[in-house]
This record gives C-alpha cells, sequence and structure tokens, in this order.
C-alpha cells in the first residue's frame, strides 16, 4: 500500500465540489451524503515534468457515515443496496 495521509489529514471531497458551485455541492450531498469521502491526491507529482504522459490514479479515503444496515445475523463487512 503506497504511503499517504491519513483520513484526518485529507480533504473532505464535499469542500472540495463546494468550490465548483453550489449546484455541484448540492447534486454531490444528494449522491454521496452517505459517505464520508476524503480526497487526498493522485499519484503523480506535481513537479514532475512528466507528469501529463503518466496515468493518473485518484486516492481517496472512503467509509459510510453512518451505521451499515443490518441484513443478517452474520457478521457483516459491507452492503449491497439496491433502489
Amino acid at each position: 500500500m503506497p504511503e499517504v495521509p491519513g483520513p484526518d489529514e485529507a480533504t473532505p471531497m464535499v469542500e472540495i465540489v463546494r468550490g465548483l458551485g453550489t449546484a455541484a455541492a448540492e447534486h454531490w450531498e444528494a449522491e454521496w451524503s452517505s459517505f464520508d469521502i476524503r480526497y487526498i491526491g493522485d499519484n503523480r507529482a506535481s513537479d514532475d515534468p512528466q507528469r501529463q504522459y503518466v496515468p493518473g490514479v485518484q486516492r481517496l479515503w472512503f467509509k459510510a457515515a453512518g451505521p451499515l444496515p443490518k441484513v443478517s445475523d452474520r457478521p457483516q463487512r459491507g452492503v449491497h443496496l439496491r433502489q
């Protein structure tokens, strides 16, 4: 696993999206408010002259913003829900 800042050091995605405008922030919050997503950055150094030729890999911290719904008596690590 690459060395990355911890989640408390990363920028919440909603703050980044707010910089794109009110409509973008409202849409983001409607779609993603169930998750705490923190943006770390990508894998490319900002001062690398070859940056444009290196494929970018986005790095995020991602967790549920609250408890997962109980779907059985078995221990669970995740839940897939359909709407």
